[in-house]
């Protein structure tokens, strides 16, 4: 077995299931990768043990058929243990260590429940002929069930004596995987971008134009990719290129699965890697996983600015939407050497919880990149003109001063703003929908004040069914205008039983507001307000 990359200095449990025929040593070997010949670092291992039998859920089939068994009634020939193929130049002569052998032309998984026998469904299958007698196929694929099951090797007789198909070395281990081969299920999504893309699609890019997305391998400038394998294949993956230098910051790009049937909720999981090659630089871009029907796009996951130089687990649950498309979208801030990485992408039926946990999205988050994600601009006159009412800020529409977006750190727009001149105006701005009923959320925004006057007010509303509850405010004498000064809001906001909007009023006669990056999450833990010279009333 080998393991690469960085386990962040926790201790992982290992184990592999092996057998000699004579006696033998065993040898630990650790080899440093040269890209990272400038830092320092260790490999350790601690508390081996050896025990008699294979590790558990694994098989190698040196003794035995471990539990698995042969169907008694319902198939045509049994499997049989083997050392090597008989036959000339078909099937394997040696093990990937032992191996089941008969004279087949493709194989299959099956999925049996075990409450309801005739409900096969199969999970993996395999056709044809491989590279060569002693080419073993690595293969992998998930299985989600909410109820008990049985698994079923399925092989299939093509023309007899023609060749052997062979298993060895089973494993079952916890966690999603990409199916492999990468033609081997007809589900969609599942890729560890080894051989190709396996139907998510890239961009064109011409010539002339730095490709933002690509499918890379390691190399000097690239890290190594997720995939584990125990056989010499070059591992690529996925790279959002940060350091584009012909895109913008807010420039966005995306990964697309197009026009598949989301018939049930459904779980994506991938892994992500995000850094910079600039230590001092916090802010380097987003990614985000999108959702895209007839009736709009919807943000699932999003994760801004995490700075992660090894491989993260993450994964989200994709709603029962019909057909419709999934795409990453990868965002970057000011230009930078840095890039976001993603691999070994599977999806498997079933909901499951967001991971990580700072990449959850509820339907009212907006950073504002590129629109108001649903929000409205409403003014208490609907005469108001649409320059005196909250709106985007972007690099063509403009933007306010010096002032520069939170999320980013970028110049030319990407907030929202209400800003006037000896004109007093009251603006709303709307949040998408009804909140969740019985629901607390933390509501937590940044927010600027422009030349700020002792008229100007900034409120958090609460707006319920019968009445308005002002929960959050400041006023333009409490807060002193600095160029690209932005301060936290936080405001703790009760279940409702019947659900409530919510809205910003911004309050103005020669001043202005600004907000940015706007989150709501249900409270799990302390909510304290902010900035200490917000007043909460009841």
């Amino acid at each position: 077995m080998k393991h690469k990359g960085s386990t962040q200095g926790q201790w992982e449990q290992a184990r592999v299931t092996f057998s000699a025929k004579g006696d033998f040593s065993v040898a630990f070997e650790a080899v440093p990768n040269p890209r990272y010949a400038r830092y320092t670092g260790y490999v350790a291992v601690d508390d081996i043990t050896f025990k008699d039998g294979p590790c558990e859920n694994e098989c190698i089939f040196d003794l035995n058929f471990c539990e698995l068994t042969n169907e008694p009634n319902n198939d045509d020939f049994d499997w049989s243990l083997g050392r090597g193929s008989g036959k000339t130049n078909t099937g394997p002569t040696r093990d990937q260590s032992f191996y089941i052998t008969n004279s087949v032309t493709s194989g299959q998984v099956l999925y049996v429940p075990t409450t309801n026998a005739d409900n096969i469904r199969e999970l993996w299958k395999q056709e044809g002929s491989s590279l060569g007698p002693d080419y073993w196929y690595p293969c992998q694929v998930t299985v989600s069930s909410a109820e008990n099951f049985n698994l079923i090797f399925e092989a299939s007789i093509g023309s007899q004596g023609a060749g052997d198909i062979a298993l060895d070395t089973i494993t079952y281990s916890p966690g999603p995987c990409p199916r492999q081969p990468s033609l081997s299920s007809r589900s969609w999504g599942d890729c560890n971008f080894m051989e190709n893309t396996c139907g998510w699609q890239i961009p064109y890019f011409p010539d002339e134009v730095c490709s933002m997305l690509a499918r890379v391998s390691e190399s000097i400038e690239n890290p190594p990719g997720h995939t584990e394998s125990d056989f010499d294949n070059r591992d690529s993956y996925i790279q959002f290129d940060l350091n584009c230098y012909q895109q913008q910051p807010r420039h966005s790009v995306s990964l697309t699965f197009e026009d598949v049937n989301i018939a049930s909720e459904m779980c994506l999981s991938f892994w992500v890697f995000m850094y910079a090659r600039v230590q001092s630089v916090s802010k380097i871009g987003s990614l985000s996983v999108v959702l895209i029907t007839a009736s709009g796009n919807e943000t699932l996951w999003r994760l801004e600015n995490e700075q992660h130089a090894n491989w993260m687990y993450a994964q989200v649950t994709i709603p029962a939407v019909g057909m419709g498309t999934v795409a990453f979208q990868g965002t970057k801030a000011t230009s930078l050497i840095g890039m976001i990485g993603i691999d070994d992408i599977t999806v498997f039926n079933s909901a499951c919880e967001v991971l990580p946990e700072q990449a959850r999205v509820e339907a009212a988050d907006c950073s504002f990149d590129q629109d108001l994600c649903g929000w409205t601009a409403q003014n208490e006159n609907p005469a108001t003109r649409p320059s005196e009412m909250w709106r985007l800020a972007t690099r063509d529409v403009g933007s306010v001063g010096s002032l520069i977006d939170h999320t980013f750190g970028a110049d030319g727009g990407g907030y929202v703003y209400l800003d006037v001149f000896n004109t007093d105006v009251v603006s709303w701005l709307r949040s998408p929908n009804n909140l969740e009923r019985n629901a607390t959320y933390c509501l937590s925004f940044y927010f600027a004040a422009l030349f700020p006057d002792a008229r100007d007010e900034l409120t958090v509303v609460k707006d319920l069914v019968s009445t308005q509850e002002r929960v959050w405010q400041v006023s333009g004498d409490s807060v002193r205008f600095e160029d690209s000064k932005w301060y936290k809001g936080q405001v703790e906001l009760e279940a409702v039983e019947d659900g409530f909007t919510l809205f910003f009023e911004g309050k103005v006669s020669r001043g202005g507001w600004a907000l940015d990056d706007l989150r709501l999450s249900k409270t799990r833990t302390s909510c304290r307000l902010a900035p200490d010279f917000a007043v909460q009333t009841p």
